[in-house]
């Protein structure tokens, strides 16, 4: 049986309880950064919602790039850390949870947040 060695990517995705969402993939020297603008819509959901979405808005705009290898988040809201880790969060942001993990699976993709 052959191994595979897997790369790691380290992103770390961030966002404004209304102005928006921003982060870097920081990489091999590199560093790859975004940045966008709340939707008026998303503006009055819940933190962990919009937590969740800065995520999954990096894994939308890279995961291509990301395809068989481990990407680890660092995270500063507490409740996003479990809830990626352990798979599961209450409320309205299991919804862009599931999409992360729906990304990640069909790249084959490992993920865990720190």
């Amino acid at each position: 049986m052959i191994k595979v060695l897997r790369k790691w990517v380290y992103i770390t995705p961030d966002t404004s309880g209304t102005k928006g969402t921003g982060g870097a993939w920081l990489q091999d020297y590199d560093v790859k950064v975004f940045s966008t603008k709340a939707k008026r819509r998303h503006r009055s959901k819940h933190i962990n919602w919009k937590e969740l979405f800065a995520i999954v808005y990096t894994f939308v705009s890279w995961a291509e790039q990301w395809k068989n290898k481990h990407v680890i988040v660092f995270y500063d809201n507490e409740a996003v850390v479990e809830g990626v880790n352990k798979r599961s969060i209450r409320g309205a942001a299991i919804r862009p949870l599931q999409t992360l993990f729906l990304l990640t699976a069909n790249h084959d993709i490992d993920v865990a947040t720190v």
